[in-house]
């Protein structure tokens, strides 16, 4: 029997999202209903033949119905905490591209997204609401907190520690044991090699801090 589940965001990265839970049919099956955006002028469209439902209050009445699944299509992670913040009744599964090779020495949370050709290596712990975009690899003892943000061909070496709110840009590489701070940003093409700072900006090789940000969430 297919598990009925929602799609929250409707932008680009809800089209690998859906691609995800299409592929991964067979061992899952989950039933796409549709998907919740914000963006009025979105209601009634469709992403990959998906309908764009309604909102978040919309979703948020329909799980007082009965509980629902949903996976949250969203790149920034402050704004998946307040999303999630906002919803009960929901179940959160882990959503894992099946050419994701995954130890099985690993600890995961939930609403965790793994796109197509992830390695994460064992003794590797990932909280809850992360993402990992196409093609990254995670060496071994590798911390990823809450909400964090990987995108497209990333290598996190082993020991490294990534706390809540980090988005690391494309093609990044993190050297071995450092720790990069709750909300810093690092730009794409990055090499880090030596810890970052909480909500700062990161550039270059090797990455060097050139902007402080203001903390949006505790």
């Amino acid at each position: 029997m297919k598990k009925p589940i929602y799609i929250i965001g409707s932008g680009g990265y809800s089209k690998q999202v859906i691609e995800i839970l299409e592929e991964t049919a067979g061992q899952q099956d989950w039933e796409i209903i549709g998907l919740i955006d914000d963006d009025y002028g979105k209601h009634g469209q469709e992403v990959l033949g998906y309908p764009v439902l309604g909102d978040v209050g919309w979703l948020k009445k329909q799980s007082f119905i009965e509980a629902s699944s949903a996976v949250v299509a969203v790149g920034d992670g402050e704004q998946r905490k307040c999303i999630i913040n906002d919803l009960k009744n929901v179940y959160w599964p882990n959503v894992i591209h099946p050419s994701a090779l995954l130890s099985k020495h690993i600890e995961m949370g939930k609403g965790n997204v793994i796109s197509a050709g992830v390695i994460i290596n064992p003794d590797s712990s990932l909280g809850n609401f992360n993402n990992i975009n196409i093609g990254c690899t995670l060496g071994h003892d590798v911390y990823f907190a809450d909400y964090v943000t990987v995108m497209p061909n990333c290598s996190i070496s082993g020991n490294v520690n990534i706390n809540q709110f980090t988005t690391v840009g494309t093609g990044t590489a993190v050297i071995q044991g450092l720790s990069l701070g709750s909300g810093s940003i690092i730009g794409a093409g990055s090499s880090v090699i030596d810890h970052t700072d909480s909500y700062s900006v990161y550039v270059g090789s090797p990455a060097k801090k050139v902007k402080s940000l203001a903390e949006k969430i505790n």
